[in-house]
């Protein structure tokens, strides 16, 4: 005879086998290792900032040297994602841990410059540091492992928290170490190549988070099919327009973060300039100065992160 439908199967909220996708998140040592991550590649980019402009010129670079050494971190982060999705395909820790090598190795060639005696050792050193430098991998990570719910608020917090942390902790940071001056040997620790130095020995404190606390897994979606195609499915075909405007707001996004960035940059280096050369400042307050308001975005990020966060 006929057997009875089966029941619908229903899903007890309650159970504690069901996950939530929209309310999923991670642990807060995750987060912690994440916004250090972050934190760390801002605070890579402008460490050098007060002190680049007297180590240009120590090893007698031409004027305005300083701005390539600064520029060269970011052109050289600028070609890696092709890189980075086949590293996150494989291993997250192990993608952060090529990030740590890349800045650690780039910090080393930039405090060993002045032994050598290389102009060109700044620049290769920035370029290479500058392949680490990227936010990329720990955003994708969010937005693999964290529900709608709650993504909005932790990228506000490990990214607009951690980029003004980073930015504004890296000038400072450089004002305490200009009273750092010792000599190993022909090794000379000064204000000049310290940045180097304590950058590479960041890296390395980091390289332990991420070993003991970070997921060693990769992306669950880097290098898949995909389920869906980039535009929604409607009744009606896709147009030329629709997708022309799919690539102008893609284009508006990139534009905007490319721009604030080197808005943050740009200003940070002339207004160090300006206030050494004419204003007479010392560089530890030129550093405090500029530190200090480049952590200004730090207090609205997490209103922001609130606003737009996702509801239930």
């Amino acid at each position: 005879g006929l057997q009875p439908a089966a029941a619908p199967l229903e899903i007890d909220a309650g159970d504690a086998s069901y996950v939530d996708e929209d309310d999923r998140t991670v642990s807060k040592s995750i987060l912690l290792v994440s916004f250090f991550q972050i934190a760390l590649t801002s605070f890579y980019y402008t460490v050098v900032i007060p002190t680049s402009r007297q180590y240009a010129e120590s090893l007698d670079a031409p004027d305005n040297f300083q701005a390539y050494m600064v520029g060269a971190a970011a052109l050289g982060g600028a070609f890696m994602n092709p890189v980075y999705r086949w590293l996150l395909s494989k291993s997250f820790a192990g993608t952060m841990h090529f990030q740590l090598v890349c800045m650690q190795v780039g910090s080393l060639l930039y405090a060993l410059a002045q032994v050598a005696d290389k102009i060109e050792l700044l620049i290769v050193g920035r370029l290479v540091g500058g392949c680490g430098s990227s936010v990329y991998p720990i955003y994708q990570y969010i937005a693999e492992e964290v529900g709608k719910n709650h993504r909005s608020e932790v990228i506000s917090m490990i990214s607009g928290f951690g980029k003004s942390f980073g930015f504004a902790l890296g000038p400072i940071f450089a004002a305490c170490l200009a009273y750092v001056d010792f000599n190993i040997g022909k090794l000379e620790v000064d204000k000049e190549t310290n940045p180097g130095w304590t950058v590479a020995i960041l890296c390395l404190l980091q390289t332990i988070l991420v070993v003991w606390i970070f997921p060693r897994h990769g992306s669950r979606l880097i290098g898949k099919p995909k389920a869906e195609p980039d535009l929604p499915q409607t009744s009606a075909p896709v147009t030329l327009k629709d997708r022309v405007l799919h690539l102008c707001c893609l284009a508006f996004l990139v534009s905007n973060i490319a721009v604030a960035n080197a808005f943050i940059s740009a200003w940070q280096l002339a207004a160090t300039n300006v206030v050494q050369l004419k204003f007479q400042w010392s560089i530890q307050w030129s550093a405090v100065l500029v530190g200090g308001v480049s952590f200004t975005p730090a207090f609205v990020s997490p209103a922001l992160g609130r606003l737009t966060r996702s509801k239930p």
